[in-house]
């Protein structure tokens, strides 16, 4: 399908000008066969194609729903320049017998071979362009153009960078990477990138609005995590790029919400229920970004490594005045959004080579420990009771789980239901310090924690 034939494309915007023209109008046997040859064309050149029960029509670079009042409009001028005077009902006669004999696409749309830009697709694997990739169905793209320029001009990005990152140049390529890996169609990076910081005016919206503005439309959501995270959510992920769950205040995460976000992020295939209908099965490629300036609880049956290195942290550490913000800032980056999307992709090409080793690792993850916490109450006693009753300066030391218990009873009484209770949060809470064993005392073997004591007071 070579997709060259006609010369522009369904959904481009018809040129309305007054021209005057020698189209004639067909009837009865030319009228049909006129019909069905624009009808042969059409599919013969891949502008429909079948879907997930639904039709999509070819944009110039993508597949987009259906849109049959545009798609009119262009049989319409297409048979113009071919002399024909169509009719509405003519125009909708060539999509009802190119709809009898579009094609279906049985894989997975989207597939993580390709990223597509509006001039050509991008290889994930080594850069290599090409226009059309064979036997690749895309409904999402970037809305910009790839650049095969050596050098690269962004300006008012680069200074945009410098500002928000406070001229740190680890974390500069840090953005850069991040903005590569969620324009691209790859998820295999399985992380959850986190943009946090202590104050509002620090870029972050900026920053995402601007990401949002470079996807095609439909692809990027601004959910709230609870819609997402629901039985039906799921499903709302399938056809994404990037979900953006940001500035919602304190979340507290529970069990389930954790599995959840280790599924989405972890190029897992998801069945999801859909409202009225059946099941769907499908891979993850959606990024899922959260953003706060506040802190995200993770409840203590949460608390797992697996999730946490999946963080890729990224914090804003410069506080903006509002009289420095420059309120035109977004357009002007977009201005330079094809430099902006090749920089990007660059840097991505370098991260998969390096196998999704983000720049900076280690640095930042530190920091994000303030921020992803528990906020239940239990969170806080325990916290409060380790600060102020438990010594954690000598590793060899060893304290019994009812020792601890009895006195974090007698101070925060009925906080747990029993020593069980307490045993694995004082655990989790302090897990870096401490492990739990078992040590024989009077011939009794009992169990308790190595590498904590009871302070004494005065």
């Amino acid at each position: 399908m070579s997709k060259l034939f006609f010369q522009s494309s369904p959904l481009m915007k018809p040129n309305s000008a007054t021209t005057k023209t020698n189209a004639v109008c067909l009837k009865g046997k030319e009228l049909k066969t006129f019909i069905h040859k624009m009808a042969d064309l059409i599919i013969a050149n891949g502008l429909l194609v079948a879907y997930n029960n639904q039709a999509y029509s070819f944009d110039g670079a993508i597949y987009r729903l259906l849109n049959e009042f545009a798609f009119n409009q262009w049989i319409f001028h297409e048979a113009l320049k071919k002399e024909v005077l169509l009719s509405m009902p003519d125009c909708q006669s060539v999509i009802q017998a190119a709809l009898l004999r579009c094609p279906v696409f049985t894989g997975q749309a989207n597939s993580e071979d390709y990223t597509v830009f509006r001039n050509c697709s991008v290889s994930n694997f080594d850069g290599h362009i090409i226009q059309y990739p064979p036997n690749y169905f895309a409904t999402i793209c970037i809305e910009a153009n790839y650049l095969q320029d050596d050098v690269l001009y962004h300006p008012i990005t680069d200074t945009f960078l410098n500002t928000i990152c406070g001229d740190d140049t680890e974390l500069i390529t840090r953005h850069w990477e991040f903005w590569g890996y969620v324009l691209s169609s790859d998820a295999r990076a399985k992380v959850i990138p986190f943009l946090y910081g202590s104050t509002g005016n620090n870029g972050k919206s900026t920053e995402l609005a601007m990401i949002k503005a470079l996807l095609s439309e439909g692809s990027v959501d601004n959910m709230p995590m609870r819609t997402f995270l629901s039985e039906f959510g799921k499903n709302r992920l399938r056809n994404l790029r990037m979900e953006i769950s940001a500035d919602e205040g304190e979340i507290n995460l529970k069990s389930r919400d954790i599995g959840y976000l280790k599924s989405f992020s972890g190029h897992d295939d998801m069945t999801a229920n859909v409202k009225f209908k059946d099941f769907v099965t499908f891979k993850s490629t959606c990024k899922i970004v959260i953003a706060s300036n506040n802190n995200i609880g993770v409840a203590y049956s949460a608390v797992d490594p697996a999730f946490t290195r999946r963080l890729l942290t990224i914090p804003y550490p410069v506080c903006i005045p509002k009289e420095q913000q420059d309120p035109y800032i977004m357009s002007k980056l977009l201005k330079e959004k094809d430099a902006i999307v090749t920089e990007a992709f660059r840097h991505y090409l370098k991260l998969r080579s390096r196998n999704y080793t983000f720049t900076g690792c280690g640095a930042y993850e530190v920091q994000s420990s303030i921020y992803m916490a528990p906020i239940n109450p239990e969170y806080d006693a325990i916290r409060n009771f380790s600060s102020s009753f438990c010594d954690f300066s000598d590793a060899e030391s060893f304290t019994s789980t009812q020792d601890l218990y009895h006195l974090f009873n007698s101070v925060y009484t009925g906080t747990f239901k029993d020593s069980t209770g307490f045993s694995q949060a004082f655990h989790l809470l302090n897990k870096d310090r401490l492990k739990k064993y078992r040590s024989r005392c009077n011939d009794l073997n009992i169990r308790g924690f190595c590498g904590v004591k009871i302070k004494t007071h005065n």
